[in-house]
């Protein structure tokens, strides 16, 4: 994992140099840190609050204080079954559809997941749904050509993308496919014109197709930040999102988003891409991402 990982770990211990014990100023300079690191404001005021009732006051045990830290925000997890995360039945045709804004980095991340469970042998097909932005079905094709998937994709541009996906399914269901991916419009310009799209999309796969949608995944780009949240929040008026995947949490993203986002609607980042390669996705564990942030901080 590659992002500021290093760059956190070195801002938590210039204030044990800076101050010398846990005071007032320690925990007011330690909450701008987590707010700079994507956290959110509310979400960091919490977190300073908890530590100061673990830890005394005046304290100069920071390897202590950063153990407290770690188990706080791991904490904002602690509900999430991190063994099953994703719900797929290998003995049956999963959906899980995708939505996001364009240039989040969806059909890459798309790609990469059709890759993951290829390797896990399950026979996955794409859904190019994306029928309105120009050059969607060629970037889709080029991902399911080199790693060796399936497509259905439109005919033509701005053709009824929920006629793609009544296409796709019913392929899927005749031959006997474990896993569909759908990739689906991200145009924000018109709000109400995608809501209904979309809702038109999943209306067809429940009732037409009397299917049901395993995952509806929402993709964000780690390097828009708190941004990330105010797109959710349009999302999540338009779908019912179970879980989030966060991509390009590479060397310029900061990470503290994913526990943002967790806190602020109460839904788990699930996937982090993490790369430009079909191999650079991770399923997302609150422990192993904590644990890779605080890496340089705690002595065992």
């Amino acid at each position: 994992m590659l992002f500021k990982k290093k760059l956190f770990s070195k801002e938590i211990k210039k204030l044990a140099k800076k101050h010398n014990q846990f005071d007032e100023q320690y925990c007011k300079d330690l909450e701008e840190i987590l707010i700079g690191f994507d956290l959110g404001v509310q979400t960091s005021i919490e977190i300073v609050s908890i530590l100061v009732k673990k830890i005394k006051r005046k304290s100069k045990d920071f390897n202590l204080i950063y153990q407290e830290l770690k188990k706080i925000l791991i904490s904002y997890y602690h509900n999430q079954d991190r063994k099953n995360i994703l719900k797929i039945n290998p003995k049956k045709l999963n959906i899980f559809f995708i939505v996001g804004v364009n240039g989040s980095g969806k059909t890459s991340l798309i790609a990469k997941l059709g890759n993951y469970y290829k390797n896990k042998n399950l026979k996955v097909l794409l859904i190019g749904a994306d029928t309105f932005r120009a050059g969607a079905k060629e970037q889709i094709g080029l991902w399911a050509k080199k790693i060796g998937l399936e497509l259905v994709c439109a005919k033509k541009l701005k053709q009824d993308s929920s006629s793609v996906i009544f296409e796709g399914i019913t392929y899927a269901k005749k031959n006997n496919f474990n896993l569909v991916l759908i990739d689906t419009a991200g145009r924000l310009q018109n709000k109400k014109n995608l809501m209904l799209e979309l809702q038109k999309n999943i209306r067809i796969i429940k009732t037409k197709l009397n299917s049901k949608i395993n995952e509806v995944i929402l993709v964000l780009d780690s390097n828009t930040g708190q941004n990330g949240l105010n797109q959710a929040e349009i999302f999540l008026d338009m779908v019912n999102v179970s879980g989030i995947a966060l991509t390009k949490l590479d060397g310029s993203a900061k990470g503290g988003i994913a526990i943002a986002i967790k806190k602020k609607f109460n839904i788990p980042v699930k996937l982090i891409s993490i790369g430009e390669t079909e191999n650079d996705l991770k399923i997302f564990d609150i422990e192993s991402f904590v644990s890779e942030m605080m890496k340089d901080l705690i002595k065992s």
